[in-house]
């Protein structure tokens, strides 16, 4: 009974108002308000017993209709800020397919070093794809700074435009272009263009299968040396698959350039993650990516580890 009389009080002494909730120990739920509470009896004014006396041993609690109306409102709030949102990046998504005549999706996101020496490290990286039909762009652009021991290591900056177009119901041509610069690596700026052909090894509603394979040129601009200039070849593998009565999906993707003339010459990049939509438009992403690169700026491992995260807009 001492306990009853140290926590009825601190549940009890609020001044409830109509539509009060009264919760007993054997599961009754009484509507009404409290007209007053002594140590023993709770009195509470019933809408359809009237004024009862209860014992204060055989009640749970009371719930306010005040606490039920704010979390209530709360919720409905929630709903119609999520539902303005989701209408917003609809919008979006219609106002772009009707002025561009496209579909497609761009994607931005940053990176954190998990493996190499470099003590700081900062990435960000953009992604835009579009087109209709048989024909498909994409650019990418990156941005990678490192540090070790407060000493800048690495400055780079590269992009990528790629343009696919269909031969058929499973082969398409590839062109690119593509050009990077670092004022730390021996090779201080290159510039690729690039042909290839490409093909869907799977293509159904759930999974997406393309490996591509191709040809460029090569013009480097090295530091301290010579400009070189080099035939030599490209591939590529991207995979995505949807997983059913879900909204998450996987991907990966390979990427590897080299050099007929020059076998230092020879770069790679690796990627595999999952992505979820958090709406039709709106996407996050999580992934692994390792690259390998054969002639990489002076105190930097040939073998790097990042981890990214990203956002996502489909149109």
């Amino acid at each position: 009974m001492k306990i009853y009389l140290l926590i009825m009080p601190l549940l009890f002494s609020p001044v409830l108002t109509h539509g009060d909730q009264l919760r007993l120990r054997n599961g009754d739920l009484i509507n009404g308000t409290q007209s007053s509470l002594d140590g023993e009896v709770l009195i509470w004014n019933s809408s359809i017993f009237g004024e009862i006396s209860i014992p204060r041993d055989q009640i749970v609690g009371i719930q306010s209709d005040s606490d039920s109306s704010l979390l209530a409102n709360n919720v409905r709030e929630t709903r119609t800020n999520s539902n303005r949102m989701q209408n917003f990046f609809a919008n979006a998504a219609r106002f772009i397919d009707s002025v561009t005549n496209t579909t497609g999706n761009v994607d931005l996101s940053i990176r954190t070093r998990s493996g190499n020496t470099e003590q700081e490290n900062y990435s960000a990286r953009s992604e835009l794809v579009w087109g209709r039909s048989a024909r498909q762009h994409k650019l990418d652009l990156d941005y990678n700074f490192e540090s070790s021991n407060s000493k800048t290591v690495a400055k780079e900056t590269h992009s990528l435009y790629q343009f696919n177009i269909a031969l058929g119901t499973r082969w398409f041509a590839n062109s690119q272009v593509d050009y990077t610069q670092d004022d730390f690596r021996r090779i201080d700026q290159r510039i690729r263009y690039g042909l290839g052909i490409g093909y869907h090894l799977r293509n159904n509603g759930n999974t997406s299968l393309s490996s591509t394979i191709g040809a460029h040129y090569s013009d480097e601009e090295l530091v301290n040396s010579d400009d070189r200039q080099s035939i030599g070849w490209r591939m590529s593998t991207e995979l995505k698959h949807d997983f059913d009565d879900s909204n998450l999906s996987f991907f990966l993707k390979h990427y590897m350039h080299g050099s007929f003339k020059y076998t230092s010459d020879l770069d790679s990049d690796f990627s595999v993650g999952t992505r979820y939509h958090l709406s039709p438009q709106l996407t996050t992403s999580i992934s692994w990516d390792w690259t390998f690169d054969k002639e990489p700026a002076s105190t930097i491992s040939r073998h790097d580890r990042k981890w990214k995260i990203g956002v996502g807009f489909v149109w």
